[in-house]
C-alpha cells in the first residue's frame, strides 16, 4: 500500500525594499503605502517595505544613487532633469494623471495666455 509524503519547505524570506519618499514629512502622497502596510498588502506579497523620510526634498535621488534606496518617489521634473543629465534612472510608474505644477494667482483672478506673452516663466527643480 502506498503512502503520501510531504516535505517541509520553508517559505522564502521576504524581499526587503527601502522606499524613500519625496518629502521629509508624511503627506497625502503616503496614503497608498502606509495603508498597504497596515492592511498587510506587502506582507501578502512577501515584501518587507521600509518607507523612509529624506532629510530634505533634494535627497531622494541621492539615496537611490548611493544604494541606500531601492525605489524613490520623486517629481516627474526631477526624472526629466536627471535623464537630461545622463543619470541612469528609470521611471516605473506615475502617481497621478496630470502635472501638479502650475501658475498660481489670487482667487478669482485667472491669467490668460495673452497676459503671459513676453513674460518670463520658470520652474524650479527640487534637487
Amino acid at each position: 500500500m502506498g503512502s503520501l509524503c510531504a516535505s517541509a519547505v520553508a517559505a522564502p524570506a521576504p524581499v526587503k525594499v527601502t522606499f524613500v519618499q519625496e518629502w521629509p514629512v508624511a503627506d497625502d502622497f503616503w496614503i497608498p503605502w502606509t495603508l498597504g502596510i497596515s492592511e498587510g498588502f506587502y506582507r501578502e506579497e512577501n515584501i518587507n517595505l521600509n518607507v523612509v523620510s529624506p532629510p530634505t526634498v533634494a535627497d531622494t535621488r541621492k539615496f537611490l544613487g548611493t544604494g541606500r534606496a531601492d525605489v524613490v518617489f520623486t517629481t516627474a521634473m526631477d526624472i526629466i532633469f536627471a535623464k537630461e543629465q545622463g543619470v541612469p534612472v528609470i521611471s516605473i510608474g506615475r502617481y497621478g494623471t496630470g502635472n501638479n505644477w502650475g501658475i498660481f494667482t489670487p482667487a478669482g483672478q485667472p491669467v490668460t495666455l495673452a497676459q503671459l506673452k513676453d513674460k518670463r516663466i520658470s520652474i524650479y527643480n527640487d534637487a
